[in-house]
């Protein structure tokens, strides 16, 4: 007689299995999961805790029966569903259902990852405990299923058609494009300008915008007085001075309006190191050439806008 109980899925692995243990190992299968929350209503209490209140599946009564016919003979009992957090609960429920018909067998959570003599061998050798993480993880899953599919699908049915069924992840999706969208509506551009400069370094000549003076930062959102307008950024930087420093090349340049678009400044320059991946390939004069088309182009509209 078996005196080790082995617990899969399939049937099919059931028999395989049955053939690389031999005849001390009995090999059943449970098909799937045994139990699952209650079809009548939510069953997830939410005053202790959203407890789930479990019951067997429809049509697993005779599983679950000779499943336990055979616990009772049995000394060890290996519970090795699939590895994965399904597996995990699946492996759980069995043990729930079985330690109450079999108090004194001894239970294992046995894994394997290929269905071969030497992985199932070490698997049933080296056996572990159920993870309760893993348990954990497919409880709320299911809880939050439970919950977003009768709460939200009855919404659907009343305001929008009756049958329809909401996910709980396309619900979260679609209340964060919703937030998003309205965000979006109540959005108001604001006007601005970047003061672009040309700098110099042991004679090399290269472009900087200004982004704070003496400790000042400046706030490129359209708040800044000194920035708002075309008239005050022209009045702050008339001559290329700007509280008594001079600049060569100062202006105020207008930037997109809007607040939160980046300043228009580094499109005025043909900066090979900034083209946009997708400028090409070839020689470094072909890019560099792409390179500065796209971003006068992105000038133009700058100045457009």
């Amino acid at each position: 007689m078996a005196r080790s109980l082995v617990i899969v899925e399939s049937p099919a692995k059931a028999s395989t299995l049955g053939k690389f243990l031999g005849k001390d190992f009995q090999v059943a299968a449970c098909y799937g999961h045994v139990r699952d929350l209650d079809r009548k209503g939510i069953a997830v209490d939410r005053s202790k805790g959203y407890e789930p209140n479990y019951r067997i599946v429809p049509g697993k009564e005779r599983t679950v029966d000779e499943l336990t016919k055979l616990a009772r003979k049995a000394e060890r009992i290996y519970l090795a569903a699939d590895p994965d957090r399904e597996g995990e609960a699946i492996c759980w429920h069995l043990h729930e259902l079985l330690k109450k018909e079999a108090p004194k067998a001894i239970f294992h959570r046995a894994e394997f990852h290929e269905i071969t003599k030497s992985a199932v061998t070490r698997a049933i050798e080296n056996p572990g405990k159920v993870s309760k993480d893993r348990v954990g993880a497919q409880q709320a899953r299911r809880i939050i299923d439970r919950l977003v599919g009768y709460e939200v699908s009855e919404l659907l049915w009343n305001n929008v058609w009756r049958g329809l069924s909401a996910g709980r992840v396309q619900t979260v999706a679609l209340r964060i494009i919703v937030e998003r969208e309205t965000e979006r509506e109540a959005f108001r551009p604001v006007p601005y300008f970047s003061v672009p400069v040309t700098l110099a370094k042991d004679g090399t000549a290269f472009p900087a915008r200004v982004i704070a003076w003496r400790g000042d930062k400046l706030q490129f959102d359209g708040t800044d007085p000194r920035l708002a307008t075309a008239e005050a950024a022209g009045s702050t930087w008339s001559g290329g001075v700007w509280n008594g420093s001079t600049w060569s090349g100062a202006s105020a340049s207008p930037c997109a309006a809007t607040s939160r678009r980046p300043s228009c400044w580094s499109r005025r320059w043909s900066w090979a190191r900034a083209r946009p991946s997708w400028c090409g390939t070839g020689t470094r004069r072909r890019r560099a050439a792409t390179s500065r088309a796209w971003w006068g182009t992105q000038a133009r509209w700058c100045t457009d806008r």
